[in-house]
């Protein structure tokens, strides 16, 4: 799991490595907690393969407030591997 500040320019970076096409979820509202308190996280998501791998990104909109995807783009404003 990548996360990714830009999604638009995450899909172009993977393209350009000969990994998609990918599949774009733009609208993921999900009930969570962050450091034990509820929130509803708003991000968008994509997938695609490379061979049997699944690479996927996740961009946090700005409306959600704190996540573990936007503490992790304030220590890595590029972006990065998240998780495994």
């Amino acid at each position: 799991g990548y996360v990714v500040p830009d999604m638009r320019k995450g899909i172009e970076h993977w393209l350009a490595r000969g990994v998609g096409p990918f599949y774009l979820i733009e609208d993921i509202r999900l009930p969570a907690e962050h450091y034990g308190e509820p929130m509803e996280c708003h991000i968008q998501a994509a997938f695609a393969y490379s061979g049997d791998q699944q690479i996927e990104l996740i961009s946090p909109y700005d409306d959600c407030g704190p996540t573990i995807y936007g503490d992790f783009l304030a220590g890595n404003p590029e972006g990065g591997l998240q998780h495994l």
